[in-house]
Formats: C-alpha cells, sequence, structure tokens
C-alpha cells in the first residue's frame, strides 16, 4: 500500500476512533442526565410536597459545603490537568495525595463547627433543624465523589467518567427510591451519601493511579489554596446566587410550596447537571490542552464554541417544554402540578447555566479573582431582586423570574470577563505553573 494509501486509512481510523469515543460518552452522559431526571421525579412522587421540601431544604444547605474546603479542590481541579499535561505525573500524585488528606481534615473540623452552631439555632419546625443537619451530612461525602471524576478527567478517561456517572446515577435512583418509605427525606439523602463514599474507595483502590498520601508540603497546599480559594469563594457565591430563591422560600413561604417550587425547577437543576457534565467534559481538557501549547485566546475561542452550540439548539427547544412537562405533571405529579406555570421560566435558566462553561478562560489565565468579583456583584444584585419580591408577597412565579434574571446577568458578566482576559492577556503567555 502507498504511503498516501496508509496515512488516508491511518487518519480514517483515528477519525472513527474519535468519533466512537465521542459518541460513547455522548450516550452514557445522556443516560445519566436522564436518570437524574428520573430520580427527580421517582423522589418528588415518593416524598410528596412537604417531605420534598425538607429535602430540597436539605440538598441547598449542601451546596454550601465547599466553604470548608479551603478552595484546595478547586486549586487541584485548576493545576491537576495542566500538571498532566505537561508531563508531571509525580508532581500530580504528590497533589493528589496532599488535597484528600487535607479535605478530610478541614471538612471533618468543618462539620464539627457547623453541628455546634447549629445546636445553639432554635428552629421553629424540628424537622427544618434535621433537614439542615442531614445537608452538612451530605456536603461532608460529596468530595469524595468530586475527587473521583475530578482525577479521570483530568486523566482523560472520559469514557469512564461518563459510564461512572451513569452507575452513580442509577444506584443514587434506586436506593433512594427505596429508602423513602422508611426514612421519608431522609432516604434519599443518606443513600446519596453512601455512594458518595463507596464509589471514592472502590475507584480509588481498583482503578485510579496510585497517589502520595503521604506528601506533605506547605507550599504546595499553599499554593492550591491561593489558586482555588477564589474559585472556591466564586463557586460558593454562585451556589448562592442559583440557590437564593430558596433560602428566602424557607423564610417565607410552607415547606409543601418549598416542595412544588423545586419540582419546578427540575429543569434548571437539569441545567446544573448539564452545566457540570459540559464543565467537566470542556474544562479539563483545555487545560490540558493550555498546559501543552499554553494559548489563551485559543481556550477562550473553544470555551465560546461549547458555551452557543449548548445554548442554540437548547433554546430553539424551548416551545416543546410545556407539553411535555405537562405530560409529565399530570401522569407521575399531580400534586405538583400548580407548579407547572413556572417550568418554562426554569428551562430558560437552566440553560443560560448548562451554557456558562466560559469561566474556564479565567482559570487558565490564573485571574480567578476577578471571576469571583463579578459573582459577587451579580449575587449582590440578585440579593436586592429577591428582597424586593419577598416584601410585595409576590407569588412563587416571581422568585422564578427573579432567578431567570439573574442568570441571564451571570451569563454576560462571565463572557465579558473571559473577553477581557483574553484580549489583554498575551495569548501564549501566562503566569508560570510554579
Amino acid at each position: 500500500m502507498s504511503d498516501r494509501g496508509q496515512n488516508a486509512g491511518a487518519s480514517k481510523a483515528f477519525l472513527l476512533g474519535v468519533g466512537s469515543r465521542e459518541l460513547i460518552y455522548v450516550f452514557l452522559m445522556g443516560c445519566a442526565v436522564a436518570l437524574s431526571f428520573a430520580r427527580s421525579v421517582a423522589f418528588g412522587a415518593g416524598l410528596g410536597p412537604e417531605q420534598m421540601g425538607y429535602y430540597a431544604v436539605a440538598t441547598s444547605i449542601a451546596a454550601y459545603g465547599m466553604f470548608f474546603q479551603l478552595g484546595v479542590m478547586n486549586g487541584l481541579n485548576r493545576e491537576l490537568p495542566i500538571r498532566l499535561g505537561a508531563g508531571g505525573t509525580d508532581v500530580a500524585a504528590n497533589l493528589v495525595g496532599l488535597t484528600t488528606t487535607s479535605l478530610v481534615v478541614m471538612q471533618g473540623i468543618g462539620f464539627l463547627l457547623y453541628v455546634v452552631v447549629l445546636s445553639m439555632v432554635p428552629f421553629d419546625d424540628e424537622l427544618i433543624g434535621n433537614a439542615f443537619l442531614f445537608g452538612g451530612v451530605l456536603a461532608l461525602s460529596a468530595p469524595f465523589l468530586q475527587l473521583v471524576f475530578l482525577r479521570m478527567r483530568a486523566l482523560q478517561l472520559v469514557v469512564e467518567f461518563a459510564a461512572l456517572q451513569a452507575l452513580t446515577a442509577l444506584l443514587m435512583l434506586v436506593f433512594g427510591y427505596w429508602a423513602i418509605p422508611w426514612l421519608a427525606y431522609r432516604g434519599p439523602i443518606l443513600a446519596i451519601v453512601m455512594v458518595n463514599v463507596l464509589t471514592f474507595f472502590i475507584v480509588t483502590l481498583l482503578w485510579l493511579q496510585p497517589a502520595n498520601y503521604l506528601h506533605v508540603d506547605r507550599s504546595d497546599l499553599v499554593h492550591l489554596i491561593r489558586v482555588g480559594a477564589p474559585l472556591m469563594l466564586a463557586g460558593v457565591v454562585t451556589s448562592l446566587m442559583m440557590g437564593m430563591d430558596r433560602l428566602f422560600l424557607i423564610k417565607f413561604a410552607t415547606p409543601s410550596e418549598v416542595g412544588i417550587y423545586q419540582m419546578a425547577s427540575m429543569p434548571m437543576t437539569l441545567g446544573i447537571i448539564g452545566s457540570g457534565i459540559l464543565g467537566q467534559y470542556v474544562g479539563p481538557k483545555l487545560l490540558f490542552d493550555f498546559g501543552a501549547n499554553r494559548d489563551l485566546s485559543d481556550v477562550y475561542r473553544r470555551a465560546l464554541k461549547s458555551s452557543l452550540s449548548v445554548a442554540i439548539p437548547l433554546l430553539l427547544l424551548s416551545p416543546l417544554v410545556t407539553p411535555l412537562a405537562r405530560l409529565v405533571f399530570d401522569r407521575w405529579l399531580p400534586e405538583y402540578v400548580s407548579g407547572l406555570d413556572m417550568v418554562l421560566v426554569f428551562y430558560v435558566s437552566g440553560v443560560l447555566i448548562a451554557a456558562n462553561v466560559i469561566g474556564i478562560v479565567l482559570s487558565a489565565a490564573d485571574q480567578q479573582f476577578q471571576l469571583l468579583v463579578g459573582s459577587v456583584g451579580v449575587t449582590v444584585l440578585g440579593f436586592g431582586i429577591y428582597v424586593a419580591v419577598s416584601r410585595e408577597g409576590r407569588p412563587l412565579i416571581w422568585y422564578a423570574y427573579a432567578n431567570l434574571a439573574i442568570q441571564a446577568i451571570n451569563y454576560g458578566v462571565v463572557l465579558w470577563l473571559a473577553h477581557r482576559a483574553a484580549s489583554s492577556v498575551d495569548p501564549h503567555v501566562a503566569r508560570p505553573l510554579d
């Protein structure tokens, strides 16, 4: 065979391989999203509006657990793919080990402080206090699964990562729904905690490369915190931004109303999941390539392309949302049908969240503080909007509209900051890794 024929065959095989790999990834992640959606429907149907309200309180509180990580996980999220892209496997093993041991210590201390503070807070509804406690337990377990996913993404194990996503989603659905008759809203939470912890130990011991858990280096820890603390704070602020409506509703609405609102916001929840899926695939890949060629302008272009390729098709599908939602609510969730008018609003919010992956440009440019400042600004504005809505005693849908406005503003702010970073920094120059 001629060289040209061999090259053509190799190119074709390469394209087929990449295409097959991408197709498997999309299929498995689609399964993960479908199972997450089924989990929301199953939990809502099994719990009922009031118990679903307590479940929503617990999951909302758990979102702020990252505060006790001091940014170490976020720092590893940036550093690990860049180090691996530059060929630093030994350094990567040290960082993984240091991060794991640091998280165990910091999260343990943070949870104990949380329990002490919680014991001093009076609750009119004892179940609300219990929901806060179970939210803390859920937050304590979440980093274990996050660390496994982070390592797999950084190693470019995209198909294996997607398979594990689908498997954990299935296990959370099955065990969570099974536990509802015995433990009510606590059952799904404890099932998620169990899956988080067991997945960490099984996958770490049997699948991932060994990490150096004896590595204790203050300078490395300080570096991870310096890099990750702004990202962590931005993440906490973003969680507050996306869940602030529920915090106001905990104060001004009944548990049943919170449960109805939670089920109506399923499209937004799927958007958050979609953002994680897209970010987990695109982010480490862009950072890995950035570690190899250090081209910031290329990171911006590819991140923007990924964002638009998600947002445009999903927005074009929006006319189908309400009819499909009505079908689901009428058939499986009749107790929540009063929240149907909010579903489309939350769908658009979810699209904006899913497409908002452009912040990876600021991480690559080592401008995490800019992302934090932008998130704080949008959150302060959102707080003012929710205060106005609650003081006027507006119906639930006003909170949904407020959420949509905040997500739209946040998307625009992140896009502007990323464009400015890519334009103002020499595209081939960034801060050194060390």
